[in-house]
């Protein structure tokens, strides 16, 4: 069973160290099912989840504006994500998206964020990494970089970097995420991650 994602910093990462590779392979081997999970950038991963018949994509999220899975199963929530608009650590927060209006907004490439933050009248590119967003945001070539985390969090974490600015009590976007699959193999895979989500949530 092939599981198609991204690297999500703290969450899916190449060395299987993320907290849901470690939680889908522990699901996997309760459900008795041989997982290979494929690290690809978001919009070649979604792709391929669209035009397979028997596989598994994580994490999926349906809102609007926002559908990674389209077709698949779900499981029950695994885990909640908030997307945030954050800008430089030395700037004021966006504390109104109709401020982005002419704004230069980031986006990580190929992810989804919605309908609000384009709304706004944002002018919205696509940046290939986290890395190169916050250089931008640095060199004052992005004035906002629309991020969800924890992701975002995780990756500063990681590398030591300082925090951004943002209001954390307004996200643009909270939203479950989940295990989404196809076929009958998949189910099983999501009937074992149903049954030891806990231990992944606490």
């Amino acid at each position: 069973m092939t599981l198609y994602t991204a690297e999500l910093p703290g969450l899916h990462q190449s060395d299987g160290s993320g907290k849901y590779d470690v939680f889908l392979n522990k699901a996997a081997a309760v459900a008795g099912v041989d997982l290979k999970i494929i690290y690809w950038p978001v919009a070649r991963a979604i792709t391929a989840f669209q035009n397979c018949e028997n596989c598994c994509a994580n994490p999926c999220t349906q809102a609007p504006g926002i559908d990674y899975c389209e077709g698949a199963n779900l499981s029950k929530p695994l885990s909640v994500s908030r997307l945030y608009v954050f800008t430089g650590s030395s700037k004021d927060p966006i504390s109104d998206l109709a401020t982005l209006k002419g704004k230069t907004v980031g986006k990580l490439q190929g992810m989804q964020i919605g309908e609000a933050v384009p709304a706004a009248g944002s002018n919205l590119i696509e940046i290939a990494d986290i890395a190169s967003a916050l250089q931008m945001l640095d060199l004052g070539r992005l004035d906002a970089f629309a991020a969800w985390t924890p992701d975002i969090f995780n990756y500063l974490s990681q590398n030591n970097l300082p925090p951004l600015s943002y209001v954390a009590e307004a996200p643009v976007l909270t939203v479950s995420e989940h295990l989404g699959c196809k076929g009958l193999t998949g189910q099983k895979l999501i009937d074992a991650a149903n049954a030891l989500r806990f231990r992944l949530l606490n």
